[in-house]
């Protein structure tokens, strides 16, 4: 388990590979820095996310959440501010609700990666949305699999978004179910979902 000071540590004092291509250099190098800098694009599914077809991001985003490494904080969190506020265009009444962590993933990594990430960006307090039944990690699982995982897994509370617009924000996008299963929660709470947005979208194509 790799604690948040620990991660600092890491990223100050001990000779390190940049977080998303590997090279030795600097913590986050200036390349996957810039690449943090491409405008977002929608997928097919209408998730608005950064490209990444060098993968770059999602390794700096897992080296991120699994071993916090903060240098790749501020890049990210950029890049993830612009893909929500590219999601909510044109609605200026929207408020921001994150995918709810599980219990054990917050235990497990001492902090929750994707409210690090949008501290750009006004959202709703934790207490809007939570994990209402235990799921599986969805690291491994076929997209029926994601879809049944993840169905009936959210409950939003009605209070922040009953008449609302509202748009979903996670940090890595693959097949779109956790999103889905939220927008489901969202719509039962009286909310109506106007757009979704991640840092990345894996193994989709995307279209602008």
């Amino acid at each position: 388990m790799w604690s948040v000071s620990a991660g600092r540590v890491l990223d100050a004092f001990l000779p390190t590979r940049c977080a998303g291509c590997g090279l030795p250099s600097s913590p986050f190098c200036a390349g996957c820095r810039s690449e943090c800098e491409a405008p977002p694009e929608c997928t097919e599914d209408g998730i608005w996310a950064i490209p990444d077809p060098e993968e770059h991001l999602r390794a700096a985003l897992r080296a991120f959440k699994d071993h916090a490494r903060f240098a790749v904080r501020g890049p990210l969190g950029s890049a993830w501010c612009r893909a929500a506020r590219a999601a909510g265009a044109g609605v200026s009444d929207a408020v921001v609700l994150l995918v709810p962590s599980r219990t054990s993933s917050l235990a497990r990594r001492g902090f929750d990666p994707v409210r690090a990430l949008s501290r750009g960006v006004p959202v709703l307090p934790a207490a809007a949305a939570w994990v209402s039944r235990p799921m599986r990690d969805q690291r491994g699982l076929s997209a029926a699999q994601r879809q049944r995982n993840v169905r009936g897994g959210f409950s939003v509370d009605p209070v922040w978004v009953s008449g609302r617009s509202v748009i979903l924000a996670d940090d890595v996008a693959t097949t779109g179910s956790t999103l889905g299963a939220l927008a489901s929660a969202v719509s039962e709470a009286g909310g109506r979902t106007v757009g979704m947005a991640a840092l990345i979208s894996v193994h989709r194509s995307q279209t602008r």
